[in-house]
Order: C-alpha cells, then structure tokens, then sequence
C-alpha cells in the first residue's frame, strides 16, 4: 500500500466512523431502540436537529469527495497549512472538552456529551490528516518526524486511558453497557490503525488484502460471536452456582468499579500466564496455539487469529469463573475494554516505547519476541494484559535489538481460515522444510 493509498484509507475510515455517528444518533432520536443510548448524549442541542443533520450530512458529502478525488488532488501549501491550523486547535479543544466531560469537574450541558464528543476528536483527526496529504514534501517530512516521536512516546497511555475513560464516562451518563463497551473499543481500534499507517513499526508489517480478510473473519467469529455464545452457556450456570452455593460473596462488589476491573485483569491475568505458558510445552495445546502464531507479520487485528478451540479454553480460564462468581457486567465490560484495546496496541505495527511501563504492560515491544520463529525467543513473555507474572516467574524477555523473523517453523502451515480450523489435526507447527522436527 503507497502513501496515497494509505492516506485514502485513513480519511475514509474516519468518514465512514462520523456517518455511523449520524446514523446512530438519527436512530436514537426517531426510533429509540435500546441498544442505543438516548438522543440527549449524541449531541449538545446547540442548533435544531434538522439543522444539524443536514449540516452533517453535507460535511460526509464533503469528505467522501475529497476521499474520491484525492489522487487528483496535488500539494497546495496555503491550504495545507490553513487546515492544519483548524486541525490542530479543534483537536486541541476538544480533548479539552473531552478531559473535562470524562473527570466530571464542569457542569453538565456542552461538556457533557459522551458521544459527540470523541467523534468531534474524529473529525478533528481527519482535517489533519488532510492537511498533511496537501503539505509539500518538505513539511511532510517533519511533521513525520512529528507523529513518530508523539506516537513512541504518549500513544499508547493516551489511547488507553481514553478508551477507558470513555466506557465510565458512558456509564455515568446512562448508556447502555454493550454500546459502553463497544464503542470505545472501535475507536481505540480505529486510533491504532491510523497510527499504524501513519508511523509503522516496520513497513514491510503493513499487511495485503488477504491477510486482513481472513483476520477479520478470525475476530468476527472467534473473538466476538464465539464469547457471545459461551457467555449465555456460562450465564446459565452462574444462575445454578448461585442457588446452590455462596459463590456470590467471593468477589469485593461494592469497591469502586476501575478497582474491581484491576482485580480482575491482574487476576485473570494470573490464569492466562499459566494456560499460555503450558500452550507451548504440551503439544496438543500447542498445536492449537499455533493458530495464532502463524502470522509473519505482526499489525492489529493479529490479536484475532486463535483457534475455536483454544478461544473456549481461554475464556473458561478468565471471564468465566468471574461470571460463575457473580461479578457485574458493567466490571466484565470494563475488563473487556482495556483488554481488548490493549490486546490491539500488543500485535499492532505500531512504533511505540513504554520505557519503564514494560515492567507492566505486555505491549507491544514485549509482545514481538513472543511471536519470534526463534523458539527460545517465543517461548517467553506469556503475559495476556501484564507483564507481571512474567517478571516474577521468569519468562520476561526484552533484549536491546529488534526482533528477527515471525511466525512457525514449518512455511507449508496453511494461510487461510479452514485450514487453520483443520491444522491441530493435519499439521505440525514444528516440522521445518527439511522434515525436522524445532522443538
């Protein structure tokens, strides 16, 4: 993918992210289903509605033209820096905004819209990326230079802790727990994308068209139906436990929720280690890990790519004993947040540096070596969200180059979603070109 076909796929993914906005804030306002929040946190009621839709609707026209037209569209300096300026203070404000409205420290009204909110951030993102497409070679170098220094340095806790902010914000103001969840979840994914094609870890990283078919039918299936499925079977039980049981009182519900989910990814966490850590020495469950490892290159939606069966036994060592102990939804949905978004930053293509934060987060710097062809270089760093247990066991590995080459030892490993369903029964992971046996 070139710089103008990235650049074009960037403004469109922001494109299309404000129309979902209008279409769903529409639907609240004309049909009010409940799986939507309702039409007063969509919008701040600075202009009637139907102003206000059609001004939206003409700013998508816009930028949908401009997404088309784009390699018709040359460098125009004036311009450029015009719409990096707006990009820049509108951005600039309505982090404000959103800093103000997250802490709750200002009355409500402007500051107090969950949803436009982020979506003005949006907005904010795609003037700027189209400031820098129209920017001469020269400013485009430095403000490369710009991207790649921000992003090392403040991506990664920026993007967190917004997305966590967002799904409590959310929940103040009386949204609905799947969409609570879900859309910071969409836009954290969307953030660490634009990051990916903005300033890549590696370029040779950034993945063709096949790839991320088969990984979005991985995350579609195994990563969001497949745990959809398992919770109503996990739920039923629950129900079991407890009219049998005192299973209830074995978890702190009345500590304050950001707490409880920190229990629960350092607990959980806790579980994961030692699952993922006997997925590479016993064999049958290795070769069902080595679904996930069968990539060559590492970029977000790798975080996707497990086997059914592994999925299941994943979920049965975190979310489920949580569920069976009656933890709350709104505390699983907090868990679910960071980590999915973390899980996004881990295998992203992103060029970020966590310093001393490696000493607790399984990000990305750490997660690479795990996903090394070396098997002693992938046999470390099992940690799900934390490198905590890791560090106390062991296995933390972090050495001061960049890794080599990823993915399995045998190239014959199949590529697409059947085969790797079918491969724990038809192929070893281990076996080299030469018939060998690496492990």
């Amino acid at each position: 993918m070139d710089n103008l076909s990235r650049t074009r796929f960037a403004l469109a993914l922001l494109a299309l992210l404000f129309l979902a906005q209008v279409a769903g804030q529409a639907a609240a306002r004309l049909y009010a289903p409940p799986m939507l929040p309702p039409d007063s946190l969509w919008h701040a009621g600075v202009m009637p509605y139907a102003l206000l839709a059609g001004t939206q609707l003409a700013m998508f026209a816009a930028m949908a033209l401009v997404v088309w037209r784009i390699n018709r569209i040359g460098v125009r300096p004036l311009l450029a820096a015009l719409i990096l300026g707006t990009g820049t203070v509108y951005f600039g404000l309505m982090s404000a905004r959103f800093v103000i409205g997250a802490a709750g420290v200002a009355p409500g009204g402007w500051f107090d819209k969950p949803i436009s909110t982020p979506f003005h951030l949006v907005l904010a993102g795609w003037l700027l990326i189209y400031g820098f497409h129209l920017s001469g070679e020269k400013l485009r170098g430095r403000l490369r230079w710009v991207v790649r220094a921000v992003s090392r340095m403040v991506a990664y806790p920026v993007v967190m802790l917004a997305v966590c902010a967002l799904f409590l914000w959310l929940r103040r103001n009386g949204a609905p727990i799947q969409f609570a969840a879900y859309l910071p979840v969409i836009l954290g994914a969307s953030a660490i994308l634009i990051l990916e094609l903005a300033a890549p870890y590696r370029r040779e990283w950034l993945p063709g068209r096949q790839v991320i078919t088969q990984d979005a039918l991985y995350l579609l299936v195994v990563q969001v139906a497949l745990p959809a499925a398992l919770t109503l079977v996990i739920v039923g039980a629950a129900a079991v436990v407890f009219e049998n049981s005192l299973a209830a009182g074995l978890w702190p519900h009345d500590w304050p929720l950001p707490v409880q989910a920190a229990l629960m990814v350092i607990v959980a966490d806790f579980m994961r280690y030692w699952l993922h850590r006997a997925s590479h020495r016993w064999n049958a469950l290795w070769r069902l890990h080595a679904v996930h490892h069968s990539s060559e290159e590492l970029y977000f939606l790798n975080v996707g790519r497990f086997h059914p069966l592994e999925k299941s036994l994943q979920f049965l060592f975190d979310a489920a004993p949580f569920i069976l102990i009656g933890v709350g939804p709104e505390v699983i949905s907090a868990y679910y947040v960071f980590y999915a978004v973390n899980g996004f930053f881990q295998h992203s293509n992103v060029d970020v540096r966590l310093g001393p934060m490696n000493w607790l987060i399984a990000g990305p710097e750490l997660h690479r070596w795990h996903h090394s062809r070396i098997v002693r270089e992938s046999n470390t760093n099992f940690g799900n969200n934390l490198i905590l247990w890791d560090v106390l066991f062991g296995t933390r590995f972090l050495p001061p180059r960049q890794v080599g080459d990823l993915g399995l030892q045998n190239p014959a490993y199949p590529k697409d979603f059947i085969g790797q369903t079918l491969a724990p029964l038809t192929v070893d992971p281990n076996r080299d070109a030469g018939g060998s046996s690496a492990a």
